[in-house]
């Protein structure tokens, strides 16, 4: 029986492929993206909720103008009839001072067809879909407090805190 906990350096040296599995390290590839594309500290992207997240995709009726999409029509886009380039993720970060008068501004990060690694939208779906496999109501944190080698806690208010993020290496 396999005993659940954290793991020593030796252990992981040992076994690097006991470290994390899949899941958790779609988390962690999510939180990079996220802290460097939007020049985050890891402690500030550990802050984002589903509720900042919001997924638009192109209106066909309207030049211009997104309408509020699901992460699931942007993975099954062979299916619809938009294209990668009509999807984006609006991050709306209210911890983030980006103003000296305290203006907070949104990001806007669209689909990078051309660098499929670099792509946040991609990141984002796949990560609701994963996470919404173990926790049916996705609220509150979008990065949460991990659990053994490849689950994390279905408390939407165990975030991952920092001192946990560093001790995934």
């Amino acid at each position: 029986m396999k005993e659940y906990g954290p793991l020593t350096w030796k252990q992981k040296a040992d076994n690097p492929s006991e470290w994390a599995g899949f899941t958790i390290h779609m988390m962690l590839y999510l939180l990079y993206l996220v802290s460097m594309t939007c020049l985050l500290r890891y402690d500030e992207a550990l802050c984002i909720t589903w509720a900042d997240v919001v997924f638009q995709v192109k209106d066909p009726q309207m030049q211009n103008h997104w309408i509020d999409a699901t992460p699931e029509l942007f993975l099954n886009i062979s299916k619809s009839r938009f294209k990668t380039e009509d999807f984006c993720i609006c991050l709306n970060l209210p911890f983030r001072k980006t103003h000296q008068y305290g203006g907070i501004a949104l990001f806007y990060l669209y689909a990078q067809p051309n660098r499929p690694w670099m792509c946040l939208l991609h990141a984002f779906a796949l990560w609701w879909i994963l996470a919404q496999k173990q926790v049916h109501n996705l609220d509150d944190y979008v990065f949460r407090e991990k659990i053994g080698t490849d689950g994390f806690s279905v408390n939407p208010t165990d975030a991952m805190t920092a001192e946990a993020f560093l001790e995934c290496f």
